[in-house]
């Protein structure tokens, strides 16, 4: 769970930080998972890895700062990839969005991209220590929802 969660933002860090201090600029821009900045009853050792990432995030932009690197991270929710498929099974059910999401949709890839692509840009030159949740809402909303069906949350309820 380490190697594949935590331990790989910590040697892609290591890796980069010399070139950008010495340049005196940079932007990092860490992936994790908004189950990193909220409670996530599904798996917490998941869940402390993400949180693990994200304040590792809001640390090193403290310490970084002054040598002119910027840090953030973003946290993705309901965002349809290889690894979370969340149309497959759902396929009639698109007028149930508006309960599983705010903003009423599922998240594609590019829905981060673009929030990756302006923190890693000079737009957000003024923007340091933050981890964005990228989820349509779900972190402001809660998030999870206990199914007696299933027996466990979810982060989406189905139909009973």
């Amino acid at each position: 769970m380490y190697e594949i969660n935590l331990l790989h933002v910590f040697a892609v860090t290591r890796a980069f930080i010399p070139s950008m201090m010495e340049r005196r600029r940079g932007s990092i821009v860490n992936m994790h998972s908004v189950e990193g900045m909220r409670g996530y009853p599904g798996d917490p050792v998941y869940g402390a890895m993400k949180a693990g990432a994200a304040h590792f995030t809001t640390s090193l932009a403290v310490t970084m700062g002054r040598h002119g690197i910027r840090v953030n991270g973003i946290g993705p929710d309901l965002t349809q990839t290889p690894q979370v498929d969340y149309l497959t099974g759902y396929e009639d059910h698109d007028d149930l969005w508006g309960s599983w999401a705010p903003v009423g949709r599922l998240g594609w890839p590019e829905d981060q991209a673009r929030v990756a692509l302006f923190l890693a840009s000079d737009l957000s030159s003024f923007v340091t220590g933050h981890n964005i949740p990228v989820d349509g809402g779900t972190k402001a909303g809660g998030g999870w929802f206990y199914s007696p069906r299933e027996g466990r949350f979810v982060n989406r309820p189905r139909h009973l």
